[in-house]
């Protein structure tokens, strides 16, 4: 197995998770809510994890390494939210960010937050945009399988 093409292809999804944190950043800036650098540190440490990914030479993956792809990618891109969830103060035990998170990923809309009109809009910004994410996500993959049936 080839991790420095594993590593290249997760480093670049999470370059792309990382350009949605761009909007609820910009929209914290403009309603002044004091949660910027709280989006942040979750997108440099993805753009800084691919700047160090995109020194491999870009091959294809084969089928195992596009499974631990998917996988990593599974896992990662709700520890990289859940930062965001804990910078900002909304959620304060990873365990509970990480739930909120792969609930966005996956819009089963389950969650730890007792009263979440009660957010900062920008939280709520970023909730709803996991949970777009997880819906475009449920629609490719969906369009993927149906020729195939």
């Amino acid at each position: 197995m080839r991790l420095q093409v594993v590593f290249r292809h997760v480093t670049f999804l999470l370059f792309i998770l990382s350009i949605s944190f761009l909007f609820p950043a910009l929209y914290s800036l403009w309603v002044h809510d004091g949660l910027f650098l709280s989006f942040l540190y979750p997108l440099f440490l993805a753009f800084s994890l691919f700047l160090l990914g995109i020194q491999f030479e870009n091959q294809e993956p084969n089928v195992k390494e596009a499974i631990l792809v998917v996988v990593l990618t599974w896992f990662l891109f709700p520890a990289l939210s859940a930062l965001f969830y804990i910078e900002s103060g909304a959620i304060s035990h990873f365990a509970d960010a990480y739930f909120e998170s792969v609930s966005g990923f996956t819009t089963t809309g389950a969650s730890v937050l007792s009263d979440v009109e009660s957010l900062p809009k920008s939280v709520l910004l970023w909730r709803s945009t996991t949970h777009w994410i997880g819906g475009v996500g449920f629609v490719v993959f969906s369009l993927s399988l149906l020729p195939a049936l």
